[in-house]
């Protein structure tokens, strides 16, 4: 795999976004690209780190850009936070991945799991671009607390409507399936959620 490969790969996945008929089918669907299409987790990480950066600017700066509002303390950015919060990366690329090789079972797509997984993974890339947005919005002085929120609300909505369309042309599923898909990849990823905050609370307490 080299960058003209990954390229061609993201440039797929923005097709996709901008709604091409078909643009899902121009994915690396090959068992090779299966693998390949995990090469995300590395290509997004600087991604995740800027949202943790701007997560601790933003605890920093809420008791003067939002006084009524008590925000719970952040844990220490040490060696045990950078596991958890690795873990946690980790887990919200590995996890989703896993469940679907019962959930195409159960909806009778099997044969479809490896061009889904495919399409999933690199146009997550562009999701987690663009939930970066906010992130970096703020931590350039654009925006404040409150716009960083409120320009969040979009991007999770449009992210919803393009995994659907994944799902759906991905898997040659109906439109309530591939609504169901993105459902379970929501409850997921909030499971996911409320375990590193749980975790992360345990570390406060230690």
């Amino acid at each position: 795999m080299n960058a003209p490969y990954v390229r061609e790969q993201l440039k797929v996945a923005l097709r996709v976004a901008r709604f091409e008929q078909d643009a899902v089918r121009g994915f690396d669907q090959t068992f090779d690209g299966f693998f390949r299409s995990f090469f995300g987790i590395v290509l997004c990480a600087p991604l995740y780190v800027l949202i943790l950066f701007a997560e601790r600017r933003i605890f920093a700066n809420a008791p003067v850009e939002l006084p009524e509002v008590s925000l719970p303390p952040l844990p220490a950015a040490n060696l045990t936070f950078a596991i958890v919060a690795s873990t946690t990366y980790l887990a919200h690329w590995i996890a989703f991945p896993l469940v679907m090789i019962y959930l195409t079972k159960l909806i009778g797509a099997q044969t479809r799991y490896v061009p889904f997984i495919v399409a999933f993974n690199w146009t997550s890339c562009v999701t987690l671009a663009l939930t970066t947005l906010p992130a970096l919005f703020y931590l350039i002085g654009v925006i404040s607390i409150i716009g960083a929120e409120i320009l969040t609300f979009p991007i999770l909505m449009f992210a919803m409507v393009y995994h659907w369309k994944v799902a759906r042309e991905a898997l040659d599923i109906s439109n309530l399936n591939a609504g169901g898909i993105v459902l379970i990849e929501l409850l997921l990823g909030l499971f996911i959620s409320l375990t590193d905050t749980w975790l992360r609370a345990g570390l406060i307490e230690g």
